[in-house]
């Protein structure tokens, strides 16, 4: 192998020419590989602000269903009912959208995470109205003011991501 600059005889494996110190081939490749290695590290290890945003709202989201949901009056004592409590699907749900939001915010695949929030704040609705329904006085726990507000902090927030996503590119 020979110097493109001096036409120096080079040995197999040197990264700098003896005789002018000029960079060989095989010098550029390998700071070429660290220099895309280095910034392949930085961008996967930092996460951006849209992106924290998603995971606290999905946060939030998650902890309304460890949360007291409501407390119902039963023969004079009030009974107190989270959403994780017995069979009812609605906790399930809960964990299956924050999983979902989860992959989507570290995913930074912020179409899914709006998509999340929809459904999510579709759910909430749902639960609102069920409140409204029921002829039995039901007193409405913390968990069901956080369902709330994750909710809708989910949709907002991953609106936002996307819209900071695509004035990025």
């Amino acid at each position: 192998m020979f110097c493109k600059y001096c036409g120096n005889s080079l040995y197999d494996g040197e990264k700098f020419c003896q005789n002018c110190g000029a960079a060989t081939d095989l010098g550029n490749d390998i700071r070429n590989v660290e220099e895309n290695t280095n910034n392949h590290n930085l961008s996967t290890e930092q996460l951006d602000v849209p992106a924290i945003l998603c995971l606290c709202a999905t946060a939030v989201f998650f902890i309304s269903c460890l949360l007291t949901w409501a407390s119902v009056p039963v023969h004079g004592v009030s009974v107190s009912v989270k959403l994780l409590d017995g069979f009812e699907s609605d906790g399930v749900f809960v964990v299956l959208l924050s999983a979902l939001a989860l992959m989507f915010a570290l995913k930074r695949k912020y179409v899914g995470f709006v998509t999340v929030g929809i459904l999510s704040v579709l759910m909430a609705v749902f639960e609102w109205s069920s409140f409204d329904d029921n002829k039995v006085y039901i007193v409405k726990g913390s968990g069901y003011y956080v369902l709330m507000i994750g909710a809708v902090s989910m949709l907002v927030s991953g609106i936002h991501a996307y819209r900071v996503s695509k004035n990025a590119k």
